[in-house]
């Protein structure tokens, strides 16, 4: 396969997976917490990413969506909080309220957020991996089996002259 193709095949199905891609989020029952804002902000950032060629990383607003439903569960560290808040500053912009606002962390802090948002797009994508394996055994199994008649007269050659 040319390698154009493969890039244009690679850059469609990213573009679906900014559409359909889960939003990761704390295990606990929590994701229908998730605003409808939000949801929408993480279709735009992913679209943003894919136009910017950043596809190794989650989006800040998916991780205020993952920070946001684990501290629905138990409370944050200082640091957790720290890195939800910023994600949540970037995500938000100015509609973040300036008592939550964190605009920057520190070299360790910003390691930590690089780390978890790679975590979170690293679950994307085996999510998108099994979906298309699933759909692939669907696909499979709904096609219909070849049947071949057993015909006595395939034994026979005629020729016409």
């Amino acid at each position: 396969m040319p390698t154009a193709t493969k890039k244009n095949d690679n850059y469609i199905e990213e573009m679906a997976g900014a559409l359909t891609d889960p939003i990761i989020v704390y295990p606990g029952g929590w994701m229908d917490s998730v605003p409808k804002d939000l949801k929408n902000h993480i279709t735009m950032e992913r679209m943003v990413r894919l136009m910017k060629g950043d596809l190794d990383l989650a989006t800040d607003a998916e991780c205020c969506a993952y920070l946001m439903t684990r501290s629905l569960e138990a409370p944050l560290s200082y640091e957790w909080a720290q890195i939800y808040m910023y994600v949540f500053t970037k995500a938000m912009g100015d509609k973040a309220p300036e008592d939550v606002r964190v605009d920057s962390l520190d070299n360790y802090m910003m390691g930590k957020l690089i780390h978890f948002k790679r975590w979170i797009r690293t679950r994307q994508l085996q999510h998108r991996k099994e979906r298309k394996k699933e759909e692939h055994h669907q696909q499979k199994a709904k096609e219909p089996q070849q049947q071949f008649l057993p015909l006595e007269f395939d034994q026979e050659v005629t020729t016409v002259a």
